[in-house]
This record gives structure tokens, sequence and C-alpha cells, in this order.
């Protein structure tokens, strides 16, 4: 029979011209393969080959059955990209998936240790072996690529966009050039070590703290993020879906023991003891995830790129530059635990949360020094909810809303080698909101789900002498996600537990360049599904439709992309571009 294909309806790769280089990074096969990642040399590019893009590809077959499993690439001790496998559902599939990875083309310049972890179990039930294949593409392309596959924009000579990635957008450097950059940064700073290489550097929370040093940083550096992968697994995977501690056993007796630590989560983000930044965890349904026929042949959006939360530390660049030890500590939070009006010990979150987190910098050549102070730190929280379970009557309603803001201003001065110097105040500010509503009849068996996570983060550049805002970055965030879940009666003696689901996702992510909306996306996932669990073999229906659209308008040239599909019961009907 012909191979399965699972799909994604997700971001378009930009066409950077032919490659100058390309090579096979990886071909493995994953069996038994838990806590055994596959560790391979890699080797850089001839040295005459000039590159400043790097994609890589990841082709996955996987036959038999088979869960779905978590994916790691790590290259020089840094996690690069993380991803997820399809189910294969007894039919041999495959998959494609590809990555833009030019923010850390750095790390492609040298030879070093390239480690692909996937870790597999195989047993008498769960036959599937994953075989991997994993391919790097270099390109040299110039300056002032749009993010939508077309011929480069012109761009004003006094401003350079490289926006390659939704949320990877270079500051603009409005009057001068030290904000400027290009996308490949110059440092990079793996923040989890490990003592045993064949380890990969993760950090498991609660189980373990994250707390890690800042590392020092060049002074002619203009630009740093925090590059966070936060994956909820395991108690913690449909954490959205999850009640207050109080409400997990009331519906024990007919079959539903409920997630607790409540349906919130925030990922904040700490340097010296002080809140600097707080961001929503990407609410990921994996592709066996509420049930598999959902995601066949369509996978949700983000399981095959798990994308990283991006914090903007430039404002914290005085921390980088001076002489002290300064640290960063992560932290996940289930927002409850935060109210101030509650007593009691808290709720903590389950296990576990997958973390790991890089430092990228980027340099500025024509800088021969740089000093600053950070002149304040601003946070506020809000939290509030409400739960309600009568006795007998089979009813749960609970509402869960959450607000974290946090603010850092610095003051940055820079000498230029021609002596000139730059005085700015520059400004972080990010913002998490989080609303849950649960509403649940029948003792459980019928149940209706809203989680809208919402986040805010900006960065601008001020006159230090007036105050005047010289350029500004904004992003904003929304993810909703509804979910209707109904259980269907047990037949006596069959062993069978059958349900039906629909799942409906909003994603809108929108860039602002100086008050003017540059980039938006909307994604729209709708999916039906009924499923049975039985001793005899699980089976089901599920159909879902995908509707992607991204618009560029001023200060870029105006463009739209739309990708439109449908996928019925294993089969792909229709899939537009």
């Amino acid at each position: 029979p012909p191979v399965h294909e699972v799909i994604e309806v997700g971001l378009p790769l930009l066409s950077y011209g032919p490659t100058v280089y390309n090579q096979s990074l990886l071909n493995y096969t994953f069996g038994n393969s838990w806590g055994h990642p596959a560790i391979v040399d890699y080797v850089a590019p001839p040295s005459n080959i000039t590159f400043n893009q790097v994609v890589i590809t990841l082709n996955t077959w996987v036959d038999g059955v088979q869960y779905d499993r978590l994916a790691h690439l790590y290259l020089d001790g840094s996690e690069i990209w993380r991803t997820s496998t399809i189910e294969p559902s007894g039919n041999l599939s495959h998959s494609f998936a590809q990555k833009d990875l030019s923010i850390y083309a750095k790390l492609f310049e040298k030879d070093t240790t390239l480690i692909f972890q996937l870790d597999n179990l195989i047993t008498p039930r769960l036959t599937g072996a994953f075989n991997i294949s994993l391919n790097a593409l270099y390109f040299n392309s110039t300056p002032g690529f749009s993010l939508l596959p077309k011929d480069p924009a012109e761009t004003d000579s006094n401003k350079e966009f490289l926006i390659q990635d939704i949320d990877d957008e270079i500051i603009p450097g409005a009057l001068d050039t030290v904000f400027s950059s290009r996308e490949a940064a110059d440092q990079v700073f793996p923040l989890v070590k490990t003592d045993i290489p064949s380890r990969p550097p993760l950090v498991y929370i609660p189980d373990k703290d994250f707390t890690a040093p800042l590392p020092k940083l060049n002074t002619n550096t203009t630009k740093v993020k925090l590059e966070l992968f936060v994956s909820g697994n395991a108690e913690e995977e449909f954490w959205w879906s999850n009640v207050l501690d109080e409400f997990t056993p009331v519906f024990e007796k007919h079959g539903h023991k409920l997630g607790g630590h409540g349906p919130c989560r925030v990922v904040n983000v700490f340097s010296n003891g002080y809140r600097i930044a707080s961001a929503n965890p990407y609410p990921v349904i994996f592709t066996g995830g509420v049930s598999p026929p959902l995601w066949n042949p369509i996978v949700s959006s983000g399981a095959f790129d798990l994308r990283a939360l991006e914090v903007d530390l430039t404002s914290l660049l005085p921390l980088f530059w001076d002489d002290e030890e300064n640290d960063i500590t992560v932290e996940i939070t289930n927002c409850i635990d935060d109210d101030d009006k509650l007593v009691g010990p808290p709720s903590g979150i389950g296990n576990n949360w997958i973390t790991s987190a890089n430092i990228v910098a980027w340099e500025n050549e024509l800088i021969a020094d740089g000093t600053g102070e950070i002149l304040a730190f601003d946070n506020s929280t809000k939290i509030s909810s409400f739960g309600f379970a009568p006795p007998m009557i089979g009813m749960l309603q609970q509402i869960v809303r959450a607000e974290y803001t946090n603010k850092v201003n610095s003051t940055l001065y820079y000498t230029l080698l021609n002596g000139t110097t730059y005085n700015y105040t520059a400004e972080s500010y990010n913002e998490a909101k989080q609303m849950s509503m649960i509403n649940m009849k029948k003792f459980g068996d019928s149940q209706t789900i809203l989680s809208v996570p919402e986040s805010k983060h900006s960065f601008a550049v001020l006159d230090y002498i007036t105050n005047e805002t010289l350029s500004t970055l904004n992003y904003t965030h929304r993810y909703a996600l509804t979910s209707k879940l109904e259980t269907q009666p047990l037949i006596p003696g069959s062993g069978e537990l059958s349900y039906g689901v629909n799942i409906t996702r909003d994603i809108d992510i929108k860039v602002g360049i100086d008050g003017l909306t540059a980039v938006k996306l909307t994604s729209k996932e709708n999916g039906t599904s009924n499923f049975t669990l039985s001793p005899n073999g699980n089976h089901g229906f599920g159909s879902s439709e995908h509707n992607l659209t991204i618009t560029e308008s001023a200060p870029l040239e105006n463009a739209t992309y739309n990708r439109h599909a449908l996928g019925v019961n294993g089969t792909i009907i229709y899939d537009n571009v």
C-alpha cells in the first residue's frame, strides 16, 4: 500500500535562492531508544563556503502502532528545535517538517556534537520504530527578505527589516545603525548544562528548579534574547483542561479523574529575584492528543514545531556587562498560587514541564564599548478564581483569570569606533493574560472548556534626553482553544468507552513596527471526532479543517498568503495555497 502522508498547515518557508551547501546530518532508527539519544559528530561546511541562513529538514517514517513522541535537536549543547512525531495508526506513515534555524547559524560554523533525542518504547503492543532523516540546507542570502516567499522588498536605507520568522523580527534602527542586525545571532549560550555527554540538557520542572548564571556578554552587544523551550508532559499535557484541586475527585465515582492544579500556567522569568517577564506556554495538542483521528492526516498547529518562547532581555544588558554574578530563574506557576487573597498551602503544578533555554545575543562591529544602568523594574499580578460543584446534581462550573505585567527600563551608552556616542533609554514590556471557563455536566460525561491565553510584548528605544520614542516593536499573541467532549454511556461487559469531541483553535499573532501593524497571522482549526477505546483495538472517525492566513502591510510590502486544507478520516480532501 502507498505510504500515508501526514502534514501540518504551517508557515511557508522562504526562498533564499540556491543552496550554497547541503548535507545529511543523521539517518537513524529509534526503536527502544528511551534514554538513548542519537549522538553524532557534526562537520561544518568547508571554510570556503559562506552562509548566513540554515534550514533543517526532517523526514519521519513509522509503521505499526505507536504513541506520539517528543523529539529534540541539540547542537553544541543548545536545544535548537523541538518537535513531535505522528502516530502511524497501523499504516506505514510519513511526515515532513522543516525549520529555519538561521538564528543559530553561528553554531553551524564549527565542528561540534549533534544530538537528536527521541525517547521511544517498543512493546508487544507498541510496535512502531521511528526512522529519521535529518538534513541541513545552507544559504547565503541578502538582507531585506519579508516573511512571505516573494521577491526581496525594497527597504528604506535607514531601516533594515529582516523578517524571516513571525516571532523573530529585527529591531529597526530608525536613526542610526546601532540596533540594526542580521538574523543570525553572534553568541549562543545554553543555560542548561549536563555533566554526562549522552544526557540531553533538560530540566524537568517542578522536580528541579531552573536557575542559571547569566553569561558575560561583550560590550558591543546591542540585543539579547532568552529562547525558552517548555512543554507540558504527562499530568501537564492538557493543563488547560485541569480543575482546581478541590474538584479533582468530584466525578471519580463516575469514571472521570480530573487533572488538578487549575487550568492556568504561566512561565515567569526572574533575574536576581526580580520578575522581569511572563509568558504563556503555547497550548500544543500532539498527534495522539484528545482524539487521534482529529489529527490524521493534518496535525494540529505547532505539533511539528514546538516554538521557543522568546523573551527580550535587551533592557538587562547592564547585568550582562557588570562584574557581579547575576542569575536568571525560570518558574512555571499555576497562577492561583500567586493570588494574595488565598490562604493555605500552595497547589503547585503537576509533573512535569520539560524545559531548556538559550541566551542569544547580537553584536555590532561598529561599537567600541557599551555601558548602562537599570533604572526600574515594575510588575503587577491580578488573579481571580471561582468554582462551584453542588453535590448530587453532577455539575461543575469554574472560572479562572490571570494577568501578569512586567516592565524594565534601562539606559544604554554606546561609543562607536569613530568616537561617536549614543545614549538611549531601552524599555521592555510584556503582559501575559489567561482566561479559562470550564463547564461540566452529567457527572463529567459532558465537558466544555474554553481557554484563552493572550500575551503582548514590546521593546522601545527612546531618546535619552527628550524621552522621544525612536522605534518600537510590538507583538501580540492570542491562542483561543475550545474543547467539547461528550462521553457515551458504557455498554455493560464490552470494556469499551466511546466519546465524541469537537475542538476549535483560533490563533492570532500581530507584529507592529513603529505603530503600524506590519504582519498579521490568523490560524483557525476546527475538528470533530468520535473515538472508541476498546480492548480489541481503538478506533474512530475524525475530520478537521485548517485555514492559515498571513498578511503583510506597511512598512513592509503588501502581500497575502493563504492555505486552506481539509482532512477527513485519514484522507486529505483538499489542500489549497
